[in-house]
């Protein structure tokens, strides 16, 4: 795994800093930027045969990647409801497939309902939520590390405690800048949107895992 993570990195940074690079060096004016920006300066460059282009693959890889999260995070509820946190409907598998169906019809039906919403909302409200449960897998390195040490493992962060905080840290303060840094009006959306995951969770655990015990 730590192969593939030093193959995968560089790889997946050339991908997003090249177009970037390519498009400064046309457009240095980044603060005007639009959405479409990037299909506008292939154009520049191509014409409108490879402005197309760039547009057709922007829209294939945003279903590409709106699938990957589908059926990853369509897991979430799957598993919550194998433990009791959801109703046990939720854990029916597809005979055919082996994957969790209805899982992801529930997850897609409530993605569906937030793209109504306006997408740069939703995008910084998305950036609090994912990295507020980043960080806690952050922490839960440092915590495995010092209440676990002999648990096996497939690698360790090296560079002893100074490695391991430096890796818990940096991430953290990134990822605490990326969702200040996005504007005072989103604080309070964003802190709302954190907090009702454990709201969400005793909901949950009250009401459903509780009952089902009853």
């Amino acid at each position: 795994m730590a192969r593939s993570l030093i193959v995968v990195f560089p790889l997946v940074l050339i991908s997003y800093m090249l177009p970037i690079v390519v498009s400064l060096a046309i457009d240095g004016n980044w603060q005007n930027w639009q959405a479409g920006h990037f299909s506008q300066i292939g154009e520049t460059i191509g014409g409108r045969f490879l402005g197309g282009w760039i547009s057709l693959a922007g829209v294939i890889a945003n279903m590409a990647l709106f699938c990957t999260w589908l059926l990853s995070y369509s897991r979430i509820p799957f598993a919550m409801a194998h433990d009791g946190y959801l109703p046990k409907a939720i854990t029916r598998v597809s005979p055919k497939y082996g994957t969790p169906a209805t899982a992801i019809m529930v997850s897609a039906i409530i993605y569906s309902i937030f793209s109504w919403g306006d997408f740069k909302n939703l995008v910084v409200i998305d950036i609090w939520v994912i990295l507020g449960g980043m960080f806690l897998e952050f922490l839960a390195l440092a915590k495995l590390r010092y209440s676990r040490p002999d648990l096996p493992r497939h690698f360790r962060v090296p560079g002893g405690k100074v490695g391991l905080w430096f890796c818990v840290i940096s991430p953290i303060a990134i990822g605490l800048f990326a969702m200040f840094g996005s504007g005072k009006e989103y604080i309070l959306p964003g802190s709302l949107a954190v907090a009702s995951g454990p709201v969400a969770f005793w909901v949950c655990k009250r009401f459903v895992k509780e009952k089902s015990k009853i």
